[in-house]
């Protein structure tokens, strides 16, 4: 039996086919770098928060001044009350957005370890190593340096492992 270089390797891994092999690696490259989430996602996530916070207190401030109209312009305490809200909007927003912000970077930090472990997967995979295998001395630098290999010289998109 011949043995096979690294591309050929990675285009016959075993329950991987040729063609899916770099579509396979490209999103875990992906997901190990972004985590998966988009920065177009992240900002969406923050406007969405805090649109619906600043939203509802704006539609309390219109409550509060349909009452002052309604009550001919006196209203005692409306000042106090609108100083209020409004120190109150901008804590519930911060409060919120920090919340969006730690979820975000959880769900990006879990995201990476996803495309770093699928990139694992591929790689062992490629080389043959079964999970009894992990125990023998030198296994992990003949991980590392074939993942390294691969992460700078991807196969291209679309294009079959010759044998």
């Amino acid at each position: 039996m011949a043995k096979h270089d690294t591309k050929t390797a990675l285009g016959t891994a075993k329950g991987y086919g040729a063609a899916t092999m770099p579509t396979a690696i490209g999103g875990y490259k992906d997901f190990a770098a972004t985590g998966g989430v988009t920065p177009e996602e992240q900002n969406l996530a923050r406007t969405q928060t805090s649109y619906g916070i600043s939203s509802l207190f704006d539609a309390l401030k219109r409550n509060l001044a349909q009452r002052k109209r309604v009550q001919g312009g006196y209203a005692p305490g409306y000042d106090a009350s609108n100083r209020a809200m409004t120190r109150d909007t901008a804590s519930t927003t911060g409060r919120a957005i920090t919340g969006t912000n730690l979820g975000l970077l959880d769900m990006i930090r879990q995201g990476r370890i996803a495309g770093l472990g699928g990139l694992s997967n591929i790689g062992m995979g490629s080389l043959g190593i079964q999970s009894g295998l992990a125990t023998q001395p030198g296994w992990g630098s003949s991980v590392l340096q074939y993942l390294e290999a691969m992460m700078r010289n991807p196969a291209p998109s679309g294009a079959a492992a010759a044998d």
